[in-house]
């Protein structure tokens, strides 16, 4: 038996359809029969509030949401197997009449099997004290006048969902989301139901200060780079160099993606700036300016466009180790990370994401579908200034996907630069972007 799983469909369209005449539903049933010459079958849905309709179709080709006026508002099933099985999760719109138009093989047989069910809206002053002593930290945080960023910046190098140790043998799991503001559910939680979320903060805009600190202790310098000109700039030495930087700034950011470790949709824009000064404890006086712009389109059926441009810069009295370096996991594959340093660099990059789509019928194919394959392209451009570029640094490269848990894949990647003719191989649980 074929099996085919369909997520939960937003999309509306207006597309025209014509349905036959259609049996009335209840809220629960099954319901089986042989298609006629006509090859369809109409369901009239129950008029319902909040709500989400869980479905299992069975030898069904096609098959669309109308509403009362015979108009396409979703596409639910295209071009499927005839002897396939579709698992759906959908919405329906609220309050008013819809149907559900089904197509299938003339004279085959088929089966309709749903469970509706209908919520209520949650309050607006509703709010559920968070059991996670992180959470509760968080919540404290922001009534206190703080921002979501640094959470959120953590949980994207983590992944989610968030665990915390309760005791030696237990641990408490959390299931985090950005995005909608009420009404959220896990679909398919652990507890057996569709689980009400509470958004902490209102807002994808985050702003806030920034502080670094941090000290460089070079003790046994490379043979060569004792001789460099750069680094005897600095103030290097055969015995070393060293180096204390304190500084304050800011950050704007703008995060509209659906999940950030591997987003399908969405915008990511980061804005932010560093002051490193003498008055502040800092060896040197300089300033850092980084632009960080992220865009994802998908194409669907697990298919995504996702390009990126970064401009990184550093002014005034730089230190020899806070020059703006590329060829990180995150940017360039192909080029070993500091090969390349200056006080500007910016990156261009395109890339195809695709997982593989089966109908799971077999275990091969069940297999197949936790495996997909990335393909990208881009080029890096540094130089002392911003106006003045010395180096292009181009690269591209082919990734291979295994999804470990839904939307959470290993990267496993091989870069190539053009420039060293190199190759270079990464390991990786987030996107590279």
């Amino acid at each position: 038996m074929k099996r085919v799983w369909s997520g939960l469909l937003l999309g509306i369209g207006a597309l025209p359809a014509v349905a036959a005449t259609c049996e009335q539903t209840s809220r629960q049933g099954d319901i089986q029969g042989k298609f006629d010459a006509s090859g369809e079958v109409c369901f009239s849905l129950p008029e319902l509030g909040e709500n989400y309709v869980s479905a299992t179709l069975n030898g069904v080709t096609d098959a669309r949401l109308l509403d009362g006026q015979n108009r396409r508002i979703r596409t639910l099933i295209e071009n499927g197997p005839a002897d396939g099985e579709h698992t759906l999760l959908f919405a329906l719109p609220v309050k008013q009449n819809t149907s559900l138009v089904l197509h299938g093989e003339a004279g085959k047989p088929w089966r309709f099997q749903w469970r509706m069910k209908e919520t209520s809206p949650l309050p607006r002053v509703q709010m559920l004290a968070p059991e996670s002593p992180t959470l509760k930290a968080l919540a404290s945080g922001i009534s206190a006048g703080g921002s979501t960023e640094a959470f959120w910046q953590a949980q994207r190098r983590r992944g989610t969902p968030m665990g915390e140790p309760v005791d030696a043998s237990h641990k408490r799991v959390t299931f985090l989301w950005r995005g909608a503001r009420d009404n959220v559910f896990i679909l398919g939680s652990p507890a057996g139901d569709h689980d009400p979320l509470f958004r902490l903060g209102n807002s994808n805009i985050f702003a806030g200060p920034q502080i670094d600190i941090n000290y460089d202790d070079i003790t046994e310098p490379a043979k060569h780079l004792v001789n460099e000109p750069s680094y005897k700039a600095a103030g290097g030495t055969s015995k070393g160099y060293t180096n204390f930087n304190s500084g304050v700034g800011f950050l704007l950011t703008y995060d509209s993606r659906d999940i950030p470790a591997n987003a399908y949709r969405g915008m990511y824009l980061d804005f932010r700036g560093m002051m490193y000064t003498k008055f502040l404890g800092s060896d040197d006086n300089f300033y850092r300016l980084e632009i960080d712009y992220r865009q994802y389109k998908n194409l669907g059926k697990r298919r995504v466009l996702a390009w990126t441009a970064q401009s990184k810069n550093v002014f005034g009295d730089v230190p020899l180790t806070q020059y703006v370096l590329t060829g990180t996991p995150f940017d360039l594959r192909g080029y070993y990370m500091g090969q390349y340093r200056d006080k500007s660099s910016h990156v261009v990059m395109a890339e195809y994401r695709q997982m593989i789509n089966t109908d799971k019928s077999t275990w091969v194919k069940r297999m197949l579908n936790h495996v997909g394959f990335v393909g990208w392209a881009g080029c890096g451009f540094m130089g002392p200034t911003i106006g003045k570029i010395e180096g292009v640094l181009p690269n591209y490269g082919l990734g291979l996907r295994i999804e470990v848990q839904p939307r959470m894949n290993v990267r496993l990647d091989l870069g190539r630069n053009t420039v060293n003719k190199q190759m270079l191989f990464y390991f990786n649980m987030t996107e590279a972007f």
